[in-house]
């Protein structure tokens, strides 16, 4: 289970552990297919950092990574 993005905590929980990530240095998201390897790139520099990085990536950001992939447009939460 994924808390959304907009509220600045992210809680992963899996059958073994629980994860709380809270107080967020940035919030990086992407809206349309042209900005998610941008995005990713931040995220892979601040990790390079020492920062910690946690979200997801929708299924429907697909495109960005091969345009020969389809998925349904993003039904408005980021990508």
């Amino acid at each position: 289970m994924i808390t959304p993005p907009k509220t600045g905590i992210a809680r992963f929980v899996s059958r073994h552990a629980e994860r709380l990530f809270r107080d967020p240095v940035e919030i990086i998201s992407a809206r349309i297919l042209a900005e998610v390897l941008p995005a990713l790139r931040r995220i892979e520099a601040a990790v390079e950092t020492g920062l910690h990085a946690a979200g997801y990536l929708a299924y429907e950001a697909a495109p960005a990574f091969d345009p020969a992939l389809s998925a349904h447009a993003p039904l408005g939460y980021p990508l």
